[in-house]
């Protein structure tokens, strides 16, 4: 099996930790972008040829607190998102702990959570045509999260690198039932998408107003929790 590697200049491949996470750069195709339990970030430029690990991840002072509750002595990578106007820029979501971001290809790393009153961070998503705008969906913890019996989370929207806040009282369902949100960006500026416990849901104006999506399959969102979300079209829906 080969070895994680030891240096960022001595690329051996991803070696026996358990890939949680993968997404395309946006730098193209050949970018490949991979999250690992434990907590580690690599990154390819030859379609996953060769690979080289992000260091510094987990030198955050609260990295010590990061716990993934199945398996308490470890914790994973659940999400990252690229900044689609700034290749070096991209979110980390780490299950459980923290939301993490590198404006330097993952040289240096940082918590952005100003104003985020939960920290059970789960989806992120970045309006296509206005990078400085972030939606993500948060819980407490773990079982309000996942649990329709506990269920209760939030979205939050975070704009020109200022404080997360919530989005309470625009059409989008959350709190108390709720469980955690799938978000998808869409493909025009200013649109994304949220499926929850609750339905499918969408909006074109950053978040500030949502209305549900009508589809035929609503009723297998209401019996579990959702795992996932894409964007085809904004005009026929997710």
């Amino acid at each position: 099996m080969a070895a994680r590697p030891s240096t960022e200049s001595e690329p051996r491949g991803i070696g026996p930790d358990r890939i949680t996470a993968v997404v395309i750069g946006t730098r193209g195709p050949d970018e490949i972008w991979v999250g690992t339990e434990p907590s580690r970030i690599y990154w390819s430029t030859d379609a996953g040829e060769t690979w080289t690990e992000k260091s510094g991840l987990t030198d955050l002072p609260s990295a010590s607190e990061w716990s993934f509750p199945p398996r308490p002595h470890t914790h994973h990578v659940r999400w990252i998102e690229p900044d689609p106007y700034d290749p070096e820029h991209l979110y980390v979501g780490i299950e459980a702990g923290a939301l993490v971001q590198t404006h330097d290809s993952g040289v240096s790393w940082a918590k952005p959570q100003d104003g985020l009153e939960h920290r059970y961070c789960w989806s992120v998503a970045v309006d296509p045509a206005d990078p400085d705008c972030i939606l993500l969906s948060a819980a407490s913890s773990s079982r309000p999260a996942h649990s329709p019996a506990a269920a209760e989370s939030y979205v939050y929207r975070r704009p020109n690198a200022k404080r997360w806040r919530r989005l309470d009282g625009r059409g989008l369902p959350m709190g108390e039932g709720v469980v955690r949100a799938e978000l998808a960006a869409g493909t025009t500026g200013g649109t994304f998408y949220v499926a929850t416990n609750t339905g499918l849901y969408r909006t074109a104006d950053q978040g500030d107003s949502w209305t549900a999506v009508d589809i035929t399959w609503d009723d297998a969102l209401t019996t579990q929790t959702p795992q996932g979300l894409a964007v085809v079209s904004d005009t026929v829906g997710a």
